[in-house]
Order: C-alpha cells, then sequence, then structure tokens
C-alpha cells in the first residue's frame, strides 16, 4: 500500500477541501476590494461585484448605462481576474439594484430573462396573416422586386416583433 493511500483519512481529506476554498475565499475578498482597479473608479461608483460561482462573475449595477458598460468590458474584465487572481471567469452577469443593498439581490435576478429574452413560436395562422399583410404592402407600394422568399422573411420578422413586443 503507498504512502498516500495510508495517509487518506477524513481529517486530511477536509484539510485540503477547506484550504482550497479559503484561498478561493481570500482571493474573492481580495477581488472586491479591487473592483474600482478592475473596471475604474467612475464605474466602480455604479456597481459592485457580488459573487464569483461556477466560473459566472456576478455584479450589480446601479444604471442601465453602468450595466451596459460593463457588459461590454466583459473581456477585459475576465482578462484582467485571470491575471491578477488566477480565477477562471466564463460569464458575467449584472442585475439592477441598489448597491447599498446587495444583500437582498437574490440570483435570479441575474438570469437576465427578461420577456423579451424568450424564443417566439409562431402559429400558421399568425405567419398567415402576416404573409398577407406583407404582399398587401408590396402591392400597394409596387415593389415587384421583392421575391417570395424576402416577403417571407419580412412576415416571419414582423410577426416576431409583433409577438414580442405587441407592436
Amino acid at each position: 500500500m503507498s504512502e498516500e493511500l495510508e495517509n487518506l483519512n477524513l481529517n486530511n481529506i477536509f484539510g485540503k477541501i477547506l484550504s482550497k476554498h479559503l484561498a478561493h475565499q481570500a482571493k474573492l475578498r481580495e477581488l472586491l476590494a479591487n473592483w474600482a482597479e478592475i473596471v475604474g473608479p467612475g464605474l466602480a461608483k455604479h456597481s459592485a461585484f457580488y459573487d464569483l460561482s461556477k466560473k459566472i462573475l456576478y455584479v450589480c449595477a446601479d444604471s442601465s448605462a453602468a450595466r451596459f458598460k460593463i457588459m461590454s468590458m466583459r473581456n477585459n474584465i475576465k482578462r484582467i481576474i485571470k491575471a491578477k487572481w488566477d480565477l477562471d471567469v466564463e460569464d458575467i452577469r449584472v442585475a439592477a439594484g441598489n448597491l447599498n443593498n446587495l444583500n437582498n439581490l437574490k440570483f435570479q435576478d441575474f438570469n437576465n430573462n427578461s420577456k423579451h429574452d424568450k424564443p417566439v413560436i409562431l402559429t400558421q395562422s399568425e405567419l398567415n396573416y402576416f404573409k398577407g399583410k406583407i404582399n398587401e404592402k408590396i402591392k400597394a407600394d409596387n415593389l415587384n422586386n421583392i421575391t417570395p422568399e424576402t416577403a417571407e422573411a419580412i412576415a416571419r420578422l414582423r410577426a416576431v416583433y409583433y409577438k414580442k413586443f405587441n407592436k
């Protein structure tokens, strides 16, 4: 029996797990303390690091402008975090919220699953309705150079837009 197998006991196993966990927590605390260094001092006033779990970085932003800026910087943020803390970030999720009250945020706030993100399923009758409307428009505006495929694509686009945004 090898020495490695003999030294395997619960204390050793839990000790190794705990030490990895504590090292990870220390990196997260350091990341939190250096958030302004990662995103810049101006953006740090309008955003806050929330958590890093399963390679997803969770951030709270107090405005849509701050959310947009963080999302546009996501590759730089990932690169900086990997270089400074050797933490892998595959995705960044940003929730809108009050930075002074991060404890009230829930992970579902970060899912960004608004009703506009869900796929639209068209029935044949809905598609036929919009095909008819597009064909009427083509005839009314004398747009004879539009192919039937293009007309169908426009009808599908119009139907999806109508179903998503009720417009």
